[in-house]
């Protein structure tokens, strides 16, 4: 792992509106992951790139989302213990920044939602 600072910030979404930082990345064969750390104990990682999807159902405890863009990239975020309703806002945020369609509103709802968000467990 690398620290994420010294990675490409188009493979690095900013993920500041959520509270969460990358804090290491690693580039692998067919793609790349990256660790996020936030206050209150959130971690999350982010998949990217021509990644096999089919070992998700192994992550049963996970909070787990996955979905592909028309470059044929599939990504997957994983945490545990997040807030559900965080974890889906930044869920819906990346998909719309892998699309790019992320909008000023887009922003100001995953802020929003992390200040209102419980703290992670986990």
């Amino acid at each position: 792992m690398t620290p994420a600072a010294a990675a490409s910030s188009k493979d690095i979404p900013d993920l500041a509106g959520a509270n969460l930082t990358p804090v290491a990345m690693r580039t692998l064969e067919d793609g790349n992951v990256t660790h996020y750390a936030g206050h209150n104990g959130c971690r999350l990682t982010y998949y990217r790139g021509l990644l096999d999807l089919d070992g998700e159902d192994s992550m049963k405890d996970a909070q787990l989302a996955t979905w592909a863009t028309a470059d044929n990239i599939n990504h997957m975020i994983i945490a545990n213990g997040m807030d559900q309703g965080k974890f889906d806002a930044i869920a819906d945020f990346l998909r719309l920044v892998t699309k790019q369609q992320v909008s000023e509103q887009m922003m100001a709802s995953l802020e929003e939602t992390t200040a209102n968000a419980g703290r992670c467990v986990g």
